[in-house]
């Protein structure tokens, strides 16, 4: 179990303290980036001219793309990767990085956190976050990572052999190039090996898990607002990381307040339920027409019910 830190009243003060000096202070942009505090907000940190600059990246991002419009992807209990009917359980986030043209302006703010500041990009950067179970994390990590592993080790091999004392004579003896040429055979088996293999395992896991983060739902209506995946595809599988923590600040962090859940009564009517009952609720309890609010007539007379 790990200990928390506890800090003096003054150091929580200092720590806590508001930026009354920021631009971005009450506005949507510093509410886009949702950093944890003032004192750890990066853009608090930049000259006020490149805060200005922040100012504007981040609202034309807020007005582009809405924290609400990102929260459905973090905030899912179920994997939005898995394919069919029975979805898994969320258990990770996958992370990948979408971009859109931004003609008003020639820098982007760094948005995630441990990022470095002022990135010279002429794109809007929106980085995503997106519920994801362990079935298809290690689909995604085995495309990732088997293929290139077979083909190393199939060049190694080649190599090992080649230069072996016993092999490299008997080829040297059919020709001086023959050694050479072996190693170049072995590299190119590698490199087809590599290809052939991705696109096996691409064809044989996009039957059961999402591959291609456009097919993910929400993405098709980004891609149709201007924005695209920064990385480029292998074989149509997108590149994705995974991390199992949350990533708790900076842009497509925001998470949606308490008092904006759910409806008291989605399926009651039109009219707001207090306690259990319609406000103006009319009962039929035997009471004529007087309305019954909590179970009580309001100025009941006792006399009705002798």
């Amino acid at each position: 179990m790990e200990n928390k830190i506890e800090y003096s009243e003054e150091i929580e003060k200092v720590v806590n303290q508001v930026n009354e000096d920021c631009p971005l202070l009450g506005t949507d942009a510093c509410r886009m980036l949702n950093a944890e505090n003032c004192t750890k907000c990066s853009v608090g940190k930049l000259k006020p001219e490149k805060q200005q600059a922040a100012l504007g990246s981040l609202t034309r991002l807020y007005e582009t793309v809405p924290p609400e419009k990102l929260m459905p992807f973090y905030t899912s209990e179920t994997c939005l990767f898995c394919k069919g009917e029975e979805k898994g359980k969320k258990e990770c986030y996958g992370l990948f990085d979408m971009s859109k043209r931004d003609p008003e302006g020639d820098w982007t703010i760094a948005v995630v956190k441990h990022r470095k500041i002022g990135v010279k990009v002429a794109d809007m950067l929106l980085p995503m976050q997106v519920a994801c179970c362990s079935d298809c994390k290690r689909r995604h990590r085995l495309f990732a990572f088997i293929p290139p592993l077979i083909a190393l080790i199939v060049i190694a091999a080649g190599l090992i052999l080649t230069t072996s004392t016993g092999l490299y004579k008997i080829l040297y003896d059919i020709a001086s190039w023959m050694p050479a040429l072996t190693m170049v055979i072995f590299i190119l088996l590698g490199v087809a090996l590599h290809f052939i293999i991705r696109s096996a395992m691409a064809s044989a896991y996009s039957k059961k898990t999402i591959m291609n983060v456009s097919e993910l739902p929400g993405i098709a209506e980004l891609e149709e607002m201007g924005f695209k995946e920064v990385a480029e595809k292998k074989n149509g599988v997108s590149t994705v990381v995974f991390s199992n923590k949350f990533r708790e600040h900076g842009v497509g962090s925001l998470l949606p307040k308490e008092e904006d859940g759910e409806e008291p009564c989605p399926d009651c009517g039109e009219e707001p339920r207090i306690m259990g009952i319609w406000p103006a609720e009319e009962s039929k309890h035997d009471h004529g027409d007087e309305p019954c609010i909590m179970g009580r007539i309001p100025a009941e007379d006792p006399e009705k019910h002798e």
